[in-house]
């Protein structure tokens, strides 16, 4: 579904953000991007929904495919309109508007109010504990709510794919397990595919099919998640 192949990313014209970074997601597939702060995780999920631009950042060489469309030069909104959305980390929120209208923002690109309302309903189902709590100010909520109704904005875009960027950064271990779960029940269910950066290595590799450990730049290492975990190496290709 998503391929990049040989990608090269620079920050300011000098600093090299990627380099010759390749990796595939299968169809409704979940593939941990692994590795220390600074290897290069983040700016991968950027080049990918064309958020390097704010950042200094652009692409130099390799090519970014999804469902054998090119998505070098394409615009971040008809990247999600393709079905690709990013939770971007650090937690995003619009922090003065009510959870309810942080949720039908992510769905502006959908075609009428009808179909805004009726995804709306389709992510409370999915997230009961968002709908008591619509009509208060988002930055109000606890870390595992604003993750929670961050997650439920992405699937208001009624995405194919969806890149999560350190999902359990600050979070408590039990929202963490419950977060992980949601991923696998989509990905199960409705064929969601994923591509999760993520600090936590144990719980990624749990949850991912297949794994990629970057270091400077590159990939280092990769593999089924499974062998990945019970890898005595693992620390060494993760830390470096």
């Amino acid at each position: 579904m998503l391929e990049v192949r040989n990608l090269n990313v620079i920050y300011q014209n000098v600093i090299i953000g990627t380099s010759d970074v390749s990796l595939v997601v299968p169809e409704g597939g979940i593939v941990a991007l692994l590795g220390a702060n600074g290897a290069g995780k983040s700016t991968t999920l950027r080049a990918i929904s064309n958020l390097l631009s704010g950042m200094g950042g652009k692409i130099v060489g390799g090519s970014i495919s999804y469902k054998g469309e090119s998505l070098l030069g394409v615009g971040t909104r008809e990247i999600v309109k393709k079905g690709v959305v990013q939770v971007v980390e650090g937690r995003r929120i619009l922090p003065h508007m009510t959870v309810e209208q942080n949720l039908l923002a992510g769905g502006n690109g959908l075609p009428n109010k009808g179909a805004r309302l009726e995804r709306l309903d389709y992510v409370y189902s999915l997230f009961p504990k968002l709908q008591p709590l619509k009509s208060r100010s988002s930055g109000y909520l606890s870390g595992g709510e604003q993750q929670m109704m961050l997650f439920g904005r992405a699937l208001m875009a009624k995405p194919d794919m969806i890149l999560l960027d350190e999902p359990s950064l600050g979070l408590a271990p039990l929202i963490v397990k419950q977060l992980f779960e949601f991923v696998k029940k989509l990905s199960a269910e409705e064929g969601v595919s994923f591509l999760i950066v993520e600090q936590n290595v144990h719980v990624a590799l749990k949850v991912a099919d297949y794994g990629y450990i970057m270091r400077n730049g590159n990939i280092s290492h990769e593999g089924e998640a499974s062998v990945l975990l019970i890898d005595p190496n693992l620390s060494t290709y993760y830390l470096g």
